[in-house]
C-alpha cells in the first residue's frame, strides 16, 4: 500500500483522475479501487500507462497484480 500511496496515487492525480475509494480485503489479497475521470476514461488512462513518469516507476507497482479487472460505471441518482 505504501508504494501505491506514494507513487500510483499521485501521478493518477497529475493525469486529472480522481480516487473515489479503495480498499482492501486482506483474507483474499484483494484490491479495489474506484477511480473517476471526466472526459474519455479510456483514452486517459492508455495515456496514463504509456507516460515516461509509469514507465519508470521502479520497481513496478504491476507486479503485485495477479489478475484485474475493469469496469467502466455510469453514475446514477440515489
Amino acid at each position: 500500500m505504501t508504494e501505491w500511496r506514494a507513487h500510483v496515487v499521485p501521478l493518477r492525480r497529475k493525469f486529472g483522475f480522481e480516487v473515489v475509494a479503495a480498499g482492501a480485503d486482506r483474507e483474499t489479497s484483494t484490491f479495489a479501487w474506484l477511480v473517476s475521470y471526466q472526459g474519455d476514461f479510456a483514452a486517459r488512462d492508455a495515456e496514463y500507462y504509456a507516460s515516461p513518469e509509469r514507465e519508470a516507476m521502479d520497481p513496478d507497482p504491476a507486479r503485485h497484480i495477479v489478475s484485474s479487472e475493469k469496469t467502466l460505471l455510469s453514475e446514477v441518482d440515489f
